[in-house]
Parts: C-alpha cells; sequence; structure tokens
C-alpha cells in the first residue's frame, strides 16, 4: 500500500512500482493487493506500475522442417491492481535483440481487476491500464477500468490467444490478425461497460 509515498512528511518519489521483477526466468504472481489509501498521493503522469515484469528467455530454434521455442510463463492470477501510471498500470515488457527476444513465452493474466487513475487518452501515446508482451496469451476473467473516458484497456503487442470473459473499461489494442485470436468478435464474450 502506498507504495512511492515516504512516511509522514517525507516527498514522493519519481517513479513508483509495487511488484516488479526483470530479467525473470518464470514467474507466478497470485492474490496480491497493490493499492493506495489516497487517490492524491501519486501524480497521474509519472511512470509508475503496480506491476511491471520482463522474462528472461524465448528463443527459437530453427530445423528444416520445423522449429522449437524454448521459453517461460508468466501467470498473473487473483490479484487487485489500483494505482496511476502515465501509460500503463500493469505491462510485461519485452526487449528484441538478434537472435533472442527478452519476454515470457506463454502469459496468462486471469482473475484480476485493475483500477487505473489514468491521464485524459491521447491516440498520439501508445498506453493501455494493462500492456502485455509474449509470445501467446490467455487473457480470461477480469476487470479493468480506467479513470478517463477512452483510455484503452489492454495492449496486447500482437499476441494470440484466447480472450474470454473480461469486462473492459476501453478497446483492446493491437490485437493480431483475426485469425490467431478468440472469440472473433470480442464482444462476443467480452463486455465494455
Amino acid at each position: 500500500m502506498d507504495t512511492g509515498v515516504a512516511a509522514a512528511g517525507g516527498g514522493v518519489s519519481p517513479r513508483a512500482f509495487g511488484i516488479t521483477g526483470l530479467v525473470v526466468l518464470e514467474c507466478r504472481v497470485d492474490s496480491n493487493l497493490v493499492t493506495y489509501s489516497r487517490l492524491d498521493f501519486r501524480p497521474p503522469n509519472n511512470g509508475d506500475r503496480a506491476l511491471l515484469l520482463q522474462g528472461m528467455l524465448e528463443y527459437e530454434i530453427n530445423f528444416g522442417a520445423g522449429s522449437i521455442v524454448i521459453g517461460f510463463a508468466a501467470q498473473i492470477t487473483n490479484n487487485k491492481f489500483i494505482g496511476p501510471g502515465a501509460t500503463a498500470l500493469v505491462e510485461l515488457r519485452q526487449t528484441v535483440l538478434p537472435n533472442l527476444i527478452v519476454r515470457f513465452e506463454r502469459v496468462m493474466f486471469s482473475g484480476n481487476y485493475c483500477s487505473h487513475f489514468s491521464l485524459p487518452f491521447n491516440p498520439n501515446i501508445r498506453a493501455a491500464t494493462v500492456s502485455m508482451a509474449g509470445r501467446m496469451c490467455t487473457v480470461s476473467g477480469n476487470q479493468v477500468k480506467a479513470a478517463t473516458p477512452d483510455f484503452r484497456s489492454y495492449d496486447l503487442h500482437r499476441m494470440p490467444g484466447p480472450f474470454i470473459g473480461n469486462i473492459s473499461h476501453g478497446p483492446t489494442w493491437d490485437r493480431p490478425t483475426i485469425t490467431e485470436w478468440f472469440p472473433k468478435p470480442e464482444l462476443d464474450y467480452n463486455l465494455n461497460a
């Protein structure tokens, strides 16, 4: 609670991270609460994150007739993330290098509640409450809400996988092609409210 806010009489840090892990082999983030006791403790224009993760390795070995992928998973389930962040509340990063991607291969994001004290929507800035990069994902049973109208709920960085039973504040951005995505159309099994 109140990450990045000093005790009485102290200052405020330039950036705050509730849960963070960079170059993590694999992880399970389950049943956590990241929140603030007052909405005005942190300015919404900072690069704060309730959750910031980046995987360690995804490597594809190509053979003449096929390939194998070496990579590991992130399982993010049953958490409550509340707070500010100029471009995201929850972020799973990736870094693309020659012959190697630093990210999680598989991502499960299920049963989470996200309440984002966001800036006004700006179509010129890549921003979403939940920004996740990986090779494949399952996104199910989440509730995502931003404080400002039209703010994107998800940026999936073209990651394919099922997207079912979510209640979202705004649209999903950068979905993969329609053949790699379920359901088609998205609002058949999800709700924007």
